[in-house]
């Protein structure tokens, strides 16, 4: 009996464990696309432009450049100056979020190499956006991630401990003084002055 009940449980999970598993098709040679179905470069031209997956923005010589150029920066900008406010000084968690942020605005600033003028308007048109409450909060948070940005610049090993307790948030282990010393001074030059 304890046989045949084995046999049967045995047989209902073979059927369920092939009922879940999708059915492919056998590879054959029709898989294999052939000269007709691959477009040529004459039918490549003509044939409208159909929204695909993302890709990168091409170099100058190519079109699509111009138009999604403008958008990426300002949006990398803006993601990385969102990062500084997300706390504030004294909070619980605020040395891991100050290093999150301070990543963020290094990655940015290495991914963008904009200069000076570029991080002051992009940082303008941000901080024009933000509510009163989150521009005290930004630069409350200031003076803790500049330090802690021209810290981890060089070498981020030397935070090393925070970085990890954090997440790893730094995508390098080095960044360039010419790419985020930009971004420093333009910011910096739009501290409002005490009063």
């Amino acid at each position: 009996m304890k046989r045949i009940t084995m046999l049967l449980v045995a047989a209902v999970l073979a059927a369920a464990l092939s009922a879940c598993v999708p059915q492919s098709q056998p590879q054959s040679a029709s898989s294999v696309p052939d000269a007709s179905s691959v477009p040529s470069a004459s039918s490549a031209q003509s044939a409208p432009d159909t929204p695909s997956a993302p890709s990168a923005p091409k170099g100058p010589e190519g079109a699509s450049s111009a138009a999604s150029a403008p958008a990426q920066p300002q949006q990398l900008m803006a993601q990385a100056l969102d990062a500084c406010v997300g706390f504030g000084p004294g909070e619980a968690g605020s040395s891991l979020k100050s290093a999150i942020a301070a990543c963020a605005l290094l990655d940015s600033a290495q991914e963008l190499q904009a200069a000076q003028q570029d991080w002051a308007d992009g940082f303008d048109r941000w901080y024009e956006q933000q509510e009163q409450e989150r521009q005290e909060l930004f630069w409350e948070n200031w003076p803790a991630l500049a330090a802690l940005v021209r810290r981890l610049g060089p070498d981020t090993s030397v935070e090393q401990g925070l970085l990890e307790s954090a997440g790893s948030p730094n995508h390098r282990d080095h960044y360039d003084e010419a790419a985020y010393e930009p971004m420093l001074q333009a910011i910096e030059a739009r501290q409002p002055q005490a009063a």
